[in-house]
C-alpha cells in the first residue's frame, strides 16, 4: 500500500477496511493528517532539513492511551504506518494492533547525515 498522504478518500478507505468491525479507538484520515503536521514540526525543531527527511518512516497511533499494570490486557487501536519519499508523506500500512501510550514512534535509525544535521543544529543553539 502506498497512499499520498493528501488523498483523504483512499486513507479513509483503507482505514475502514482495518477497523470495519472495530467500534472504539477508530481513526479517520483526517487524524492522520494531524498527526503528519507533528512529525513535522518535531522534525523542524530537532533541525533536520526536509530534503534528509527522505526514507524516515512513523507509526502513528492517534488514539494512545495509557493503561494501568493493574489491567490484564491492551485493548487495540487503529495503527498507521507513514513514509517519507521524494514527493511527500504516504501511508504504507494500516492495521489494528496493541493500543500504546506512544503516539508517534520512529521505526528508522538516523542516518549518518541526518545524524550530522541534528548534531548542528544543537551545536548552534547551545
Amino acid at each position: 500500500m502506498k497512499i499520498k498522504v493528501k488523498n483523504e478518500e483512499k486513507i479513509d478507505k483503507a482505514i475502514d477496511l482495518a477497523q470495519e468491525r472495530a467500534q472504539v479507538r477508530r481513526i479517520t484520515a483526517s487524524d492522520v493528517t494531524a498527526c503528519v503536521k507533528i512529525v513535522e514540526m518535531r522534525l523542524a525543531s530537532k533541525g533536520l532539513p526536509k530534503n534528509l527527511w527522505v526514507g524516515m518512516r512513523f507509526v502513528i497511533n492517534p488514539c494512545c492511551q495509557k493503561f494501568p499494570k493493574a489491567y490484564k490486557y491492551c485493548p487495540e487501536s487503529t495503527i498507521v504506518e507513514l513514509t517519507r519519499f521524494a514527493s511527500g508523506w504516504f501511508v504504507t500500512g494500516v492495521c489494528r494492533g496493541t493500543c500504546t501510550e506512544q503516539m508517534l514512534t520512529l521505526q528508522t535509525r538516523f542516518t549518518p547525515e541526518q545524524a550530522q544535521a541534528i548534531l548542528l543544529h544543537a551545536q548552534k543553539n547551545w
